[in-house]
């Protein structure tokens, strides 16, 4: 068992007033640090978005899984130079299509997509997502 007893009249030792007023810290390190920390945050790279369309997300856990493979299959087979994506985000399932560069073109795509599957009108829609690449030099 530990007692801690607390003086409020107590003074503060000198010493930390001593390190707090009169201490510097000084960091050394070798510079390819410093270039990995430039080029992770972003200097060597491109923030973009891109844009999919998303034709399926569930969260039930029973068929969500299957009906996801599925609409992948199905979609990979119509659009084989087109990719599709499905993701498990907890606790939905997804399937994202495309790497559209513009909403324009995602909606163009949609509006091609739900013509060939009226089923997948009701849950299908653009989303934007970002895209981290390496700038070309």
């Amino acid at each position: 068992m530990f007692v801690f007893i607390l003086n409020i009249n107590s003074q503060r030792p000198k010493i930390i007033d001593y390190i707090e007023t009169k201490s510097e810290v000084k960091i050394k390190e070798d510079e390819k640090i410093d270039n990995l920390i430039r080029e992770y945050l972003g200097e060597d790279k491109a923030k973009q978005f891109e844009y999919r369309v998303q034709v399926f997300s569930s969260n039930k856990q029973k068929i969500a899984k299957d009906k996801s493979a599925e609409i992948e299959d199905i979609i990979k087979s119509q659009y084989p130079n087109i990719g599709v994506y499905r993701l498990f985000v907890s606790p939905f399932w997804k399937v994202r299509v495309g790497n559209f560069n513009s909403k324009d073109e995602a909606q163009l795509f949609l509006e091609q997509l739900v013509t060939k599957f009226p089923k997948l009108r009701k849950n299908t829609y653009i989303v934007r997502e970002t895209r981290l690449t390496k700038n070309e030099k």
